[in-house]
């Protein structure tokens, strides 16, 4: 069962929709906490309070509306429908629709210019005497699948509405991708607030999503770099969330078969983003040698259920195998051919640290997220061993990819998905902040947070007018680029060196 807290605090919850009395008392000593006089606060100072007010009083609802708004103002602000953004992995996740839907072409993949930027691979058929040549695309399609729904819109309209020609790429197809990742972020936060609201009070979860939303890379991919596969997987991850907190807490096929579906959806959208599932599913508040007993117990007094999950799983998982059988006459196959792992070799130090696409470094919000998890081990002490064993096992794997920084991208994209369950910890950090901590703490933190959320948005917006290099930046760089709107060609002298990298990255293909 999920655990809440009921320490005394101004924002401690009891039962799934808070407490009314707690809300109102925590009004109360937000004003008491206005009323201190400059001698309990003289360091701390008005616009810090400030901050501390602002977080204090947010509604869930109204940060995931602010969240929306935000990115459609920069949407319309960049206006990315007058560009192309399916190029790269973006192109390479999305070529199922119009190949499907309006080239006809699953088996050939003939895009004329586009071809180079989508990742196709072309292989002779080894099951073909005369030694034909065979397309695949590397990608998965459960992303392509996520993009359906606004793809259609998109291709009804062009052939029936604007007269704009049906080709898959043009203004209505770009705004379809940019509207699809936004709304299934959107979906994700809603998700997100429904799982939190089991642990926390509504004023906390709010201050946590605000956090994650607007705070990590989560926002650079839903605002300003459309059509990847994390911010899906964002939404996917939620719901697994929930769903498995459901599914513990009653039993029943009908969960288990959304538990097996989104499993299904998650392994065609990223085949290594199913980790979450032995990872956090399986053993999710198995704290112990005697809980994880009891889950053996369970799972044997509930095979019935069991089974329509990993039924429901196979199900969505042959849409991917029989687009390989089709293409590869292969069941499963490892479409990255030369591209892989090296698990003896993780660059877990850069991925994490360096100015190249550090994690912490770009996204430092994740470090409060972090300290989180040692707070989850007092008052969630269920679910604080398997959490940590997600993230050391996830950081590990995602960071054990020869290309390590993963291509064009800001900060690592690779982990966005993982703020999902990354929110968790982030809440308690916020709890105890408020809960436990005293004033200085408290305003110090909300000024803290606030300044992380600032500068992530800063720096998305630097990353997509090119201010932020997609692939080559370094220490010196950084610095010299840090808090500028305009790139300037001078600065470019502190870039990675460039026969350096394409050196490091012909090393990453073998």
């Amino acid at each position: 069962m999920p655990l809440v807290s009921s320490s005394p605090g101004p924002f401690s919850a009891s039962g799934r929709r808070g407490n009314v009395t707690s809300d109102l008392r925590a009004k109360i000593d937000i004003q008491n906490d206005i009323k201190c006089n400059s001698l309990d606060c003289v360091w701390v100072g008005p616009l810090c309070r400030f901050f501390f007010i602002i977080f204090t009083a947010m509604k869930s609802k109204l940060v995931i509306l602010l969240f929306t708004l935000t990115c459609l103002c920069a949407v319309l602000f960049m206006r990315p429908w007058l560009k192309d953004n399916y190029t790269s992995d973006a192109l390479g996740y999305y070529l199922y629709l119009p190949t499907i839907f309006i080239y006809h072409d699953l088996d050939a993949l003939k895009l004329e210019n586009r071809q180079q930027y989508a990742h196709i691979k072309r292989e002779t058929n080894p099951y073909d005497a005369a030694k034909t040549e065979w397309s695949f695309d590397k990608f998965t399609l459960g992303t392509a699948l996520s993009e359906l729904p606004f793809f259609l819109i998109a291709y009804g309209i062009t052939d029936n509405v604007t007269g704009f020609s049906p080709d898959g790429y043009g203004i209505p197809y770009q705004l379809a991708g940019i509207f699809s990742t936004i709304f299934w972020v959107v979906m994700g936060l809603f998700v997100m607030r429904k799982f939190l609201r089991l642990y926390f009070s509504d004023a906390i979860v709010a201050i946590t999503l605000c956090c994650i939303a607007l705070g990590t890379n989560l926002f650079c991919y839903s605002a300003f770099n459309f059509g990847m596969s994390h911010t899906y997987l964002f939404f996917l991850y939620a719901c697994v969330l929930l769903f498995t907190q459901r599914f513990y807490g009653a039993p029943s096929a009908r969960k288990a078969s959304v538990l097996g579906l989104l499993s299904g959806l998650i392994v065609i959208t990223r085949p290594t983003a199913i980790l979450i599932f032995p990872l956090l599913v399986l053993f999710w508040e198995v704290g112990t040698v005697a809980s994880l007993r009891g889950r053996l117990a369970f799972f044997g007094a509930n095979l019935g259920p069991i089974a329509v999950g990993v039924f429901s799983f196979v199900l969505v998982a042959l849409i991917q195998c029989s687009y390989w059988k089709y293409t590869t006459h292969q069941w499963i196959y490892y479409s990255y051919t030369q591209e892989g792992f090296d698990f003896l070799k993780p660059n877990i130090i850069n991925g994490l640290f360096s100015f190249r696409k550090g994690w912490l470094v770009y996204t430092p919000m994740v470090i409060p997220a972090f300290i989180g998890l040692f707070m989850m081990r007092r008052r969630n002490p269920a679910l604080f061993p398997i959490f940590v064993l997600y993230f050391v096992v996830i950081i590990y794997v995602v960071f054990s990819w020869r290309c390590w920084w993963y291509g064009g991208s800001f900060s690592a994209r690779a982990l966005v998905e993982s703020l999902a369950p990354l929110a968790l910890p982030l809440g308690y950090f916020i709890k105890y902040a408020i809960d436990s901590a005293g004033k200085t703490v408290r305003y110090s933190v909300a000024c803290l947070l606030t300044f992380f959320v600032l500068l992530n948005v800063f720096q998305s917006y630097q990353y997509s007018i090119g201010v932020i290099h997609y692939d080559r930046m370094s220490w010196a760089y950084y610095w010299k680029v840090l808090g500028k709107t305009k790139a300037d060609p001078a600065d470019e002298r502190y870039l990675m060196d460039e026969k350096e990298y394409w050196r490091e990255l012909n090393a990453t293909v073998q």
